[in-house]
């Protein structure tokens, strides 16, 4: 008996990038397909999802589709059976920077079990992972109450009067800033 399960997703990295980018709400879809290695048929085939690092949850498994012969209740030698789920990325990802899980793979031959954790190929057993491209930005908008009135290139002020600055920091980037502060760098006041 023989059992071997590869599970893959779709957000492969782009144009020779090591990293993929996603964004907040983007879906996952995972791939796992269960093959039966040996030379005997396995009964009452099984797929569970053993580590997964993502904030959220990952959805449940679909109906397997399976191999000409073949169904989950008895996987032909050289069978398989597919199965996909889904997952809707989540800020805490974009932070983390990876998306990791690892499944297994359970068939039943004569009452005994047989497991085998997925990989991304037959022959490994590395967790799926997906690395993902972060993007910090920062950029700090600052402006005063004190604009020129009917089209002047200047504002009149007196001795006195007070003049209101807002700062406003917006976060460009993909991931959570921490830590933030606003200074003056300059001013001749």
């Amino acid at each position: 008996p023989g059992i071997r399960l590869v599970k893959t997703h779709n957000k492969q990295p782009a144009n020779g990038e090591n990293c993929s980018s996603l964004t907040v709400g983007e879906v996952v879809t995972y791939t796992f397909v269960v093959h039966n290695t040996g030379s005997v048929t396995l009964g009452n085939v099984t797929v569970a999802d053993k580590t997964f690092n993502g904030s959220g949850a990952i959805s449940g498994l679909s109906v397997p589709v399976a191999s000409s012969g073949s169904s989950a209740t008895a996987l032909l030698p050289g069978g398989t059976l597919t199965y996909t789920a889904t997952y809707t990325v989540e800020q805490g990802d974009l932070n983390r920077g990876n998306i990791s899980n690892q499944a297994e793979a359970t068939g039943v031959f004569n009452n005994v079990s047989y497991k085998d954790l997925s990989g991304t190929a037959l022959d490994n057993d590395s967790p799926t992972a997906i690395a993902i491209c972060q993007s910090p930005g920062i950029r700090l908008v600052k402006t005063h109450n004190k604009q020129p009135a009917n089209g002047e290139n200047c504002s009149s002020l007196t001795v006195g009067e007070v003049v209101t600055y807002t700062f406003v920091v917006h976060n460009t980037g993909s991931v959570t800033l921490g830590n933030v502060t606003v200074a003056d760098k300059t001013f001749n006041g």
